[in-house]
């Protein structure tokens, strides 16, 4: 039997060194994601949740610990670890599917972390890497005002895999968002952004990708709060009527766990959501409750709150534990998940 490990980690520096991407050629297939992007798996599932471990990052000199435990079982919260990564941006040798993820750039280009930044690194890492963003990238900034995010489109088509919508997605109007998101090289999903009259995804709901043997599913899923933060009006016809709707609580969690379910039905080993959610206490939908009313998610790449959240062990429905991670705001972090096998 096959043991699996998830590493998740998020990077408070560029001088990091991420861990582990697999040898596999990757390709795409199914669940609304284009060809071409690159894209990862995880081991195949087995009955036992996977082993979860996390690397806080800092900037001491010494290597990071590489070091796999076995799988923990479905009640008990798995082990966790801690890792001093290497000053000096190296590429570490290859033994898994390494998923970079950021969340709430907010267009900002002039940052001491920035898209180049983020480009080298997963060229370093390897042609086993998939890069996503949780929402929040064309809006929040002079030059994202300046071009409606064009600018910021521009540099995410030549290095990005996959994303959802922000809710800031939405500033500039529903036209602007649907335009982009059908000429991105890389697929958008969302499963809770749907027209009103039929109840139908506006967009792909959830893409699954492939390396090598392995699949791993991703769920898109945007906030409710959406409606509301932006105008509501540009959800409206030109009768005041509503013709777009973000499902929320029952109606959402549904719509999530009918995602997960079809990709676990298409051969995922694995599903993570890729939301644009939160964890503030004042938000009447937040990414816990999402993952304590659904089962059969591995991890969530969160956005919206702007939390530095390296990690936090949440259960689901099930009471199997899944990972919730964040990367702050405006390229406070570049996030990376590890997923393969361990010996």
């Amino acid at each position: 039997m096959k043991n699996i490990f998830i590493k998740s980690a998020v990077a408070f520096s560029l001088a990091i060194l991420m861990l582990f991407s697999s040898a596999c050629v990757p390709q795409t297939e199914g669940g609304g994601a284009t060809t071409g992007a690159p894209v990862t798996t995880v081991a195949p599932s087995t009955t036992t949740s996977p082993n979860i471990t996390t690397a806080a990052e800092s900037t001491a000199t010494t290597a990071p610990n590489t070091t796999t435990t076995a799988p923990s079982t479905a009640t008990t919260a798995p082990d966790t670890t801690t890792a001093a990564p290497s000053t000096k941006p190296e590429a570490p040798v290859n033994d898994g599917v390494t998923i970079l993820y950021t969340n709430d750039i907010h267009a900002y280009l002039d940052k001491d972390i920035s898209y180049e930044h983020l480009s080298q690194l997963k060229k370093d890492l390897g042609d086993n890497v998939l890069l996503v963003d949780a929402g929040d990238h064309i809006q929040g900034s002079v030059y994202g005002a300046m071009d409606k995010g064009q600018s910021v489109l521009r540099i995410m088509d030549g290095i990005y895999d996959l994303a959802t919508l922000g809710n800031h997605e939405f500033d500039f109007g529903v036209a602007h968002t649907l335009s982009f998101t059908q000429n991105a090289k890389y697929p958008y999903i969302c499963c809770n952004f749907v027209h009103r009259s039929t109840g139908e995804p506006v967009l792909s709901p959830h893409a699954l990708m492939t390396v090598g043997e392995f699949k791993i599913g991703f769920v898109g899923i945007t906030t409710p709060e959406t409606e509301t933060s932006t105008a509501p009006s540009y959800f409206q016809n030109g009768e005041g009527e509503f013709i777009y709707d973000f499902l929320d609580g029952e109606a959402l969690y549904s719509s999530v766990q009918a995602s997960i379910d079809a990709l676990k039905s298409e051969g995922a080993d694995h599903v993570i959501a890729l939301g644009h959610v939160g964890v503030d206490a004042t938000s009447e939908t937040t990414s816990r409750k999402i993952i304590a009313n659904v089962t059969g998610l591995s991890a969530f790449i969160d956005g919206h709150s702007h939390t530095e959240l390296t990690r936090e062990d949440v259960r689901d429905k099930g009471g199997r534990t899944v990972v919730l991670t964040q990367t702050g705001t405006a390229f406070a972090a570049i996030g990376t998940m590890t997923v393969g096998e361990g010996g």
